[in-house]
């Protein structure tokens, strides 16, 4: 296989997503684009899930986030009015589990990752002040747990590309209901559990119409809790869960794999990176056809992971020496900076080693069995042929710049230092630490391992030590 390592059109590029500044680190502050290239990587081996997903429960709660939003729809008469209906639901929800974890009712598991839980207690604390659009999550659709899950649950079709509950999400909340004694969850009759959806519907479009917050001896703050917290899944909803994550054959057999008891071993003594190193022991492909793709994408991870990072420390040491300089430099005492010389020098050597690596993986014939792999190999094809050109230092300094220019152009963004006959680093992108950025080619990345062993603690496939 032949590539051509040719510049990417901007419209290739798939749209950066709003992440959870509650939960996890802001990844779209990605000077030289490597996130994207990141995720679709993880994407081969886990479809549906991203990094923010923790609590795989959540996705029963969709399901029933769904439902909720469309009988609240039909009661007030208007289905344009779903989408408000389900966050009005979703924050009386996580004000639930919330509340009752601060009177002592649930153990800290029970809201642990819950998205909004911060400010839902904030709220409580606050004389239970009801929750809004003005003190809850910013960007509530896409942030709260629903929106956090909508990809999953499209994926393995709980709900639908409108946020439909389709009939893979009624099979899992009829499980559901069945194990927390609530029969007859979808019929008319208003007894069981179509009286208690009846009480939530109620509940929402009451809060939605006329902000009317239920009052703390409401019933359904505790009901909520008991049948919905995070840390116990039911024996038959579990089972759904199961099956529904095991839908896709890569992702069925990577979360089968990280049930072997070396890779849960290696995975809590040394995180991600050994994982995808002991998960590679185990493959067969003669057994397993997947295997074939999953040593496929491991192996373009570790290439790509080596350039990322050695990319980055180049970008952060020309970060940390304009802001020795206080922010002002010309490009001739950039290149010819003490402190810098070193680790570019070390650089146009490591680079271009690591770039080749790339492209060896990228030719590799059974790269061409990759799902979706198009758009993927002219990423890694493209970062391929800066590390390569990184001869010496200028060719360094330029193809870093000219990445960064380019990644935040697709952003529509600003990029975070202005050439010209001085350098200057733009307000707000200083390096932060008073030492040097260590020259590092380790993992600079997350592949959602850590977000798979999470929802296979919460289903009890795997037992994790907690440290601290």
């Amino acid at each position: 296989m032949t590539f051509l390592c040719m510049p990417l059109a901007a419209h290739c590029l798939p749209l950066t997503s709003i992440l959870d500044n509650a939960e996890d680190p802001p990844e779209s502050i990605d000077p030289l684009g490597t996130s994207v290239i990141a995720e679709k990587l993880a994407e081969i081996l886990f479809p549906g899930m991203t990094l923010r997903m923790w609590r795989i429960r959540l996705l029963t709660y969709t399901a029933l986030a769904a439902l909720i939003a469309e009988r609240a729809a039909e009661k007030v008469g208007d289905d344009s009015r779903k989408q408000e209906l389900r966050l009005a639901f979703e924050r009386i929800y996580v004000s639930a589990l919330v509340r009752n974890r601060l009177k002592g009712g649930l153990p800290a598991q029970a809201t642990q990752r819950l998205p909004g839980s911060l400010r839902a207690q904030q709220a409580f604390e606050e004389e239970d002040l009801p929750l809004s659009k003005n003190n809850f999550l910013v960007g509530q659709a896409v942030n709260g747990p629903f929106g956090v899950m909508a990809r999953l649950a499209q994926a393995v079709e709980i709900i639908g590309k409108e946020d439909e509950l389709l009939h893979r999400g009624e099979d899992l909340l009829a499980a559901w209901a069945q194990d927390q004694n609530l029969p007859g969850l979808f019929q008319e009759r208003n007894n069981g559990g179509a009286s208690w959806r009846n009480k939530l519907v109620e509940a929402t479009t009451e809060y939605w119409q006329n902000n009317a917050w239920r009052s703390q001896n409401w019933s359904g703050w505790n009901e909520m809790a008991t049948y919905l917290r995070l840390d116990q899944i039911g024996r038959q909803e579990r089972e759904r869960l199961i099956a529904l994550l095991e839908s896709n054959s890569i992702r069925k057999r990577m979360l089968g794999l990280l049930q072997q008891k070396n890779l849960v071993q290696s995975y809590q003594l040394h995180g991600e990176p050994t994982v995808f190193e002991v998960l590679l022991q185990h493959l067969d492909d003669k057994r397993h056809p997947e295997d074939v793709v999953i040593h496929r994408t491991v192996h373009l991870i570790n290439a790509f992971e080596k350039v990322a990072s050695l990319m980055q420390c180049g970008f952060d040491f020309l970060r940390y020496v304009l802001t020795e300089a206080n922010g002002q430099l010309s490009e001739e005492n950039i290149l010819n900076h003490n402190g810098l010389a070193a680790t570019f020098d070390h650089l146009v050597v490591a680079l271009p080693q690591a770039g080749q690596a790339l492209l060896g993986e990228l030719q590799n014939p059974d790269t061409r069995v990759l799902p979706d792999h198009a758009i993927l190999l002219d990423l890694l094809a493209e970062i391929c042929n800066g590390a390569m050109g990184c001869t010496d230092r200028r060719a360094l300094l330029h193809t870093l710049m000219q990445r960064h220019a380019r990644v935040q152009e697709r952003k529509n963004k600003g990029v975070w230092i202005e050439m010209g006959k001085s350098w200057f680093l733009m307000p707000g992108f200083a390096y932060k630490s008073q030492n040097p950025p260590e020259i590092s080619e380790k993992y600079s990345h997350r592949f959602r391992i850590e977000n798979a062993y999470s929802f296979l603690e919460d289903l009890g496939l795997v037992r994790l030590k907690r440290h601290g």
